[in-house]
């Protein structure tokens, strides 16, 4: 997947318009467009305000990797990614999923 794939899938998966996250951004609609298809490379501070933006790392961006020094197991690399993927509903559905269990995992030690 290419950074520009990248772009759009992160952007589409908070809901938000191109016109919206360019104006976010400080940028026309036509520049952040241009990022998202490919026809152009953005340059180092729009990607650094991008992965700001999403709460993403440079290097998630511009590889697709996360960053090494999380110290995440492979599987809990690969929930980070199905849950950046998400949409904010799903999103909070999993957050409260988790909460529930973390909740009811304390009280059973208890």
């Amino acid at each position: 997947m290419s950074i520009s794939q990248r772009i759009r899938e992160l952007r589409e998966s908070k809901g938000i318009s191109q016109k919206n996250q360019a104006a976010l951004l400080g940028l026309s609609k036509s520049s952040y467009n241009r990022y998202e298809t490919g026809l152009r490379q953005p340059p180092i501070d729009v990607i650094c305000d991008i992965a700001s933006a999403y709460h993403v790392s440079v290097d998630y961006l511009v590889n697709g990797h996360l960053t090494e020094n999380l110290g995440l197991s492979a599987s809990e690399q690969h929930c980070l990614e199905l849950f950046r993927a998400a949409d904010m509903r799903a999103q909070n559905d999993a957050m409260t999923l988790l909460a529930r269990h973390a909740i009811s995992k304390d009280n059973q030690e208890k």
